[in-house]
């Protein structure tokens, strides 16, 4: 019960690539990215869950964009880890 309790306690962070050039695709992946299709809601985009948000905004500026952006992020807590209610941004 231990390791659930600390998995929930996490603080993780949802980092969206919004807008990431295509050719940058297996960059990504190799960054352990995924994709998320256009027909889910708020689609069409490579995310990446992770414990250093700060870090990985860095990366993306740095190695994808190449240039100072606006990298959307969202707190991934117990109550949205696992559901759909993680992709909910309103």
């Amino acid at each position: 019960m231990s390791v659930v309790l600390d998995a929930a306690r996490n603080n993780d962070a949802l980092i969206r690539a919004v807008g990431a050039p295509y050719d940058l695709r297996e960059t990504l992946k190799q960054r352990k990215y995924k994709w998320r299709p256009a027909e889910l809601p708020n689609g069409k985009v490579w995310w990446i869950a992770t414990s250093d948000p700060e870090g990985e905004i860095a990366w993306l500026r740095e190695e994808i964009y190449d240039r100072d952006v606006a990298i959307p992020t969202h707190a991934i807590t117990a109550f949205n880890r696992y559901s759909d209610r993680l992709w909910d941004f309103s």
